[in-house]
């Protein structure tokens, strides 16, 4: 059994600057069963006193791990190992939610009669200008995730919330000198077995910093990250 319904997950690097705008948006969320779990990965700034002083002025349950910085992939690989919700949803730190987000998610997960099959909820990101990021779904489905940009074409970012246990699952790569590593490595496995629910809720609100990987796409640890990846997809399935 979980202790919450969400772990709203968040791994961070030297992005105090951008936490209190997302800390506000899980303030104000209409649905509360919930717990915050920050991954610190290996922040020098600002963002463990700041996580402390979140902690002791709100009610919002707050879990901070401080590890050595070794990326996104690895933070959330700690975080599926810590997350005491029954939904894991990945929020980056320059990444809000609408306030009736969680609230949407959990009724679209209530009303799923079978979760053995779909494993979870899929909605969509939108800028803060209020257009949405990429396309809409044609209606209501339950497919594996591969599906939404392979078969549907529907492309841009999607906010995704999956079972715990099946994050705890399907693990992602680590390799010392690594720092990125696609979600595609996990969510391609985890469409081989389950479906997630597509819904066209708007649940997370997304701004791409210059300081980000979408805007990096031409840096080393990308580059780097995106050949690991396609080698370690091959040779799995070889």
């Amino acid at each position: 059994m979980y202790k919450y319904r969400f772990t709203i997950f968040t791994p961070t690097y030297n992005r105090a600057y951008m936490l209190g705008n997302l800390y506000d948006g899980l303030k104000n969320q209409t649905f509360k069963d919930f717990e915050w779990l920050i991954v610190d990965d290996g922040s020098t700034d600002n963002t463990k006193e700041l996580v402390e002083k979140f902690k002791i002025e709100s009610d919002i349950n707050i879990n901070y791990i401080f590890k050595e910085n070794g990326g996104k992939h690895a933070a959330i690989n700690l975080g599926t190992d810590n997350a005491q919700g029954e939904l894991f949803f990945v929020v980056d730190s320059d990444d809000n939610l609408v306030n009736s987000a969680l609230e949407e998610i959990n009724k679209s997960w209530e009303n799923i009669d079978s979760k053995d099959k779909c494993v979870g909820i899929v909605g969509l990101n939108q800028y803060e200008n209020g257009s949405i990021i990429g396309k809409k779904f044609e209606q209501e489905m339950k497919i594996p995730f591969i599906e939404i940009y392979e078969k549907y074409k529907i492309n841009g970012d999607k906010a995704i919330a999956i079972k715990s246990s099946v994050m705890k699952e399907y693990k992602f790569p680590e390799s010392k000198n690594i720092k990125f590593v696609t979600e595609s490595v996990v969510l391609d496995d985890i469409s081989k077995k389950y479906n997630v629910k597509c819904t066209n809720n708007i649940l997370k609100v997304t701004e791409y910093l210059e300081d980000g990987l979408t805007k990096n796409k031409l840096s080393e640890n990308y580059i780097n990250g995106m050949a690991f990846s396609s080698l370690y997809c091959i040779n799995k399935n070889v």
